[in-house]
């Protein structure tokens, strides 16, 4: 009988294997489920340093006290941790999940929720996975257990309590079991006519898909031919209307050239007489302008001789005899000086003659 119980007993869940622990504690140290528990420590003060860790500590400690603010000895009393344990939950030491989720369930918390927090403490803190125990703290482990499954041997009213809570949470796990089977056999239910809806769906567009290829193929064929008899009428109407308009435009062309060699032809004769009549302009002009060269000529010629007898007075006056005789000489090569004063102006512009003792300076070559 003693090694069936502890067959029984060592099936009991993590949870139920740390009550038992500390029902082993409470009876080593002479107190029961119902002896008074020890005042819990104060508190410490959390960083403020906005870590995850810290602030799943925060949390822990406002879910303590909605649930009335018991102590670290109550809490282990119905979870079976330590208070050590326990004061690292609430001081902002980084928990195992099995310590978390027994306290947050025991305090009426959701244990999802806090471990989808210790998940962020551990990803924040670079590690994924829990550290293992050191081999003194397995041993203290294995040590608790096995004499907690003595007890609970000796006391046969506790191994009942545990195992009515374990059959309770049996009870509870097939409950959901069921409802997670119900819940998938609904879903396969709806995913099963979906796809026979999805089927039907399929069948139908298939035929109205080949009733609309044939539609559209018909309709092709139809426009097809309507296109054709329109684009052969288009073709007969522009060639038509090309014909007519290259026989207006030929008798235009004709008409035109006609009326362009009548009005060359006037134009021509036009033209001579106003070309007759130019020329003969043109001619007195150019008479009138070469009597105006010659008067301008001889008026140049007489303005030369004036001033260079004028220089030729002056260069006598100066006693420069010889300069104004090189003066007369160039007149003479310019073939301005062979002007007679019977030829010339009268008045001023008058040729005078030289002094008879300046005589013609000679011109060397």
């Amino acid at each position: 009988m003693p090694n069936k119980a502890l067959t029984c007993a060592c099936n009991i869940n993590f949870t139920e294997r740390a009550a038992l622990r500390q029902l082993f504690r409470n009876n080593r140290r002479g107190t029961n489920n119902g002896g008074a528990s020890v005042a819990g420590r104060r508190l410490k003060d959390l960083p403020d340093d906005g870590s995850a860790r810290t602030r799943l500590a925060q949390r822990m400690r406002l879910l303590k006290e909605r649930a009335g603010d018991p102590t670290y000895v109550e809490i282990g009393k119905r979870t079976g941790y330590s208070r050590t344990a326990l004061s690292g939950l609430f001081n902002g030491q980084t928990p195992s999940r099995e310590l978390l989720q027994d306290v947050v369930q025991w305090l009426g918390g959701n244990p999802r929720e806090w471990l989808a927090l210790l998940d962020q403490v551990q990803r924040e803190e670079g590690s994924q996975q829990e550290s293992a125990p050191g081999p003194a703290e397995e041993l203290e482990r294995a040590r608790e257990e096995i004499a907690a499954l003595k007890l609970m041997i000796a006391n046969p009213d506790d191994a009942g309590y545990w195992a009515e809570r374990k059959l309770t949470a049996a009870i509870d796990q097939a409950r959901s079991a069921s409802d997670m089977e119900r819940q998938a056999s609904e879903l396969l239910t709806q995913v099963q006519t979906q796809m026979r809806q999805l089927e039907d769906m399929r069948t139908s567009m298939e035929k109205n898909g080949d009733e609309m290829i044939r539609n559209a193929m018909t309709q092709a064929t139809l426009s097809k031919e309507r296109a054709q008899v329109v684009a052969t009428g288009l073709i007969r109407d522009a060639e038509n209307t090309a014909a007519h308009i290259v026989d207006r435009a030929r008798a235009q062309a004709e008409r035109i050239g006609a009326d362009a060699q009548t009005y060359a032809s006037s134009l021509h004769g036009r033209a001579g007489e106003q070309v007759d009549a130019l020329l003969r302009e043109a001619d007195a002009v150019a008479a009138d302008a070469r009597r105006d060269a010659d008067r301008l000529k001889a008026r140049a010629r007489i303005e030369i001789q004036r001033m260079v007898r004028d220089t030729q007075e002056a260069l006598h006056r100066v006693g420069q005899p010889h300069i104004a005789q090189t003066l007369e000489q160039l007149l003479m090569d310019f073939a301005i000086g062979d002007i007679h004063p019977e030829d010339g102006p009268s008045g001023r512009h008058r040729r005078s003659a030289l002094p008879a003792s300046a005589p013609r300076p000679e011109l060397t070559a």
